[in-house]
């Protein structure tokens, strides 16, 4: 389920469709899947209102690589950058 603005073929209709309160022609709220596929086939033009949650809560893959801190590749490199540059 998701929030859509969906817009009627008939622009002024003021009335129910499929459950849907319907004023001037559009309704916006939360739309359960299943009619979404009528509405599209029956030519209402269907707007998403809001991001998915996956997409707005999470970075993408590729962003949190950027993001993580570099690691030394090995000890003499781990020891290089916590000894100012000398290795043991």
């Amino acid at each position: 389920m998701g929030a859509y603005r969906i817009s009627t073929p008939v622009p002024e209709f003021t009335g129910e469709v499929g459950g849907l309160a319907f004023a001037k022609g559009v309704y916006e709220g939360e739309v359960p899947d299943g009619p979404l596929a009528y509405f599209t086939a029956q030519g209402y033009t269907v707007e998403p209102l809001d991001e998915a949650p996956d997409e707005a809560e999470a970075p993408a893959e590729d962003e949190a690589a950027d993001k993580a801190p570099a690691k030394p590749a090995t000890k003499a490199a781990a020891a290089k950058t916590t000894d100012g540059g000398e290795s043991k």
